[in-house]
């Protein structure tokens, strides 16, 4: 089996805490690189891309440099999820490996933090970074993504709508030219490369929040798997905790772990759109899977 993305966590520990991203209750675990170069020798063949991230912010990882020097030397496609605060200049040529495909800027992560504070600086600093990208690296991908939005399609806060403001004076853009619909569309290309990402927030699943259901459909151990910092499988990218525990990377092969019973169960409900999971009945991002998922999903 091969997906077309696996999620490899490789810290839980962030160095923000976001309204919209609850705390991980997970003891604070960092992948060391030996153990992140022998998951990728074991999971290589089996993806497509893998992406640097499911909870955790990357570059508080204390050896991210030699973490992505690892996955250079692999060949794979990476791409990574970061707030942006702790990048630095220091960081600028490993990120500029041909074996990084995309950088995605979390924005609103910014103000939700920093409500009060001056975007001004911290915009600069991936602005520059990004404009250097496009002559080093005009085919890395880069998404500012500004996941805050309300049914009218607008920020909910009004730092929100000052780095819209300084994202479009910088690119020379009308977002509102845009005509964002984010039912319909989520990315928009700002040139090359660079897009901006819209969409609203979402609620993690827990099991302490109601059952939506038993019906839906998933892209999770079909498209997508997740691999937690301690090695832990799980079916996708929104299971924080471990909670659907498939095997353990250190211990088994991926192709074991996805032939378990569980796994075998899990995936067989997503195609039939069945939700077998406690967690997956309490999930709201299903809906959003099962609006766009072929009726004949494979």
């Amino acid at each position: 089996m091969k997906f077309k993305t696996i999620y490899l966590e490789i810290g839980n520990k962030c160095n923000l805490q976001c309204s919209f991203c609850p705390p991980v209750e997970r003891a604070v675990t960092y992948m060391e690189p030996n153990r992140f170069r022998t998951i990728l020798e074991k999971i290589a063949q089996h993806t497509e891309q893998i992406t640097l991230h499911l909870m955790g912010e990357p570059f508080a990882h204390p050896e991210i440099l030699a973490i992505i020097a690892e996955g250079s030397r692999q060949k794979i496609p990476l791409n990574m999820t970061t707030n942006g605060i702790l990048l630095r200049k220091i960081h600028y040529e490993p990120l500029f490996n041909s074996s990084m495909r995309q950088i995605n800027f979390s924005l609103q992560s910014f103000y939700d933090n920093f409500p009060r504070r001056d975007p001004k600086p911290y915009l600069k600093r991936i602005l520059d970074f990004v404009t250097l990208a496009e002559i080093v690296r005009p085919d890395l991908y880069v998404n500012f993504r500004l996941w805050d939005l309300n049914h009218l399609e607008e920020p909910t806060s009004s730092p929100g709508l000052e780095i819209r403001r300084i994202i479009e004076n910088h690119y020379q853009i009308d977002f509102g030219s845009l005509k964002v619909n984010i039912k319909r569309r989520k990315g928009y290309k700002v040139r090359g490369r660079i897009y901006v990402n819209f969409d609203s927030r979402f609620e993690w699943p827990s099991l302490n929040g109601p059952s939506l259901g038993e019906q839906g459909k998933c892209y999770g151990l079909i498209d997508q798997i997740g691999i937690l910092a301690d090695g832990t499988v799980v079916p996708c990218c929104l299971d924080k905790e471990g909670i659907l525990k498939l095997g353990n990377i250190h211990k088994q092969s991926l192709e074991e772990i996805v032939k378990t019973e569980r796994s075998e169960k899990i995936r067989s409900g997503f195609r039939s759109g069945i939700l077998h999971e406690s967690l997956c009945q309490r999930c709201s991002f299903v809906r959003r899977f099962s609006r766009r998922l072929p009726k004949n999903m494979p």
